[in-house]
């Protein structure tokens, strides 16, 4: 038997994959409060687009 940490990334890494291993979403943060830091995150990824430092790539990605 291998230690819990090796067993662990074999699960995720390996060739076979691991299949009694259940991966669930975590779920959303709902309410006012959440969604008053998620307006804010937005606000403040929009403003700081708009600074001068902001280095937009010089050619798009392929």
């Amino acid at each position: 038997m291998c230690p819990e940490p090796v067993r662990h990334l074999r699960c995720h890494f390996g060739p076979r994959g691991c299949r009694s291993l259940e991966l669930k979403a975590v779920p959303l943060q709902t309410g006012e409060e959440a969604e008053y830091m998620l307006a804010l995150k937005q606000e403040l990824r929009g403003a700081m687009r708009n600074l001068p430092y902001y280095v937009r790539p010089a050619a798009p990605k392929k």
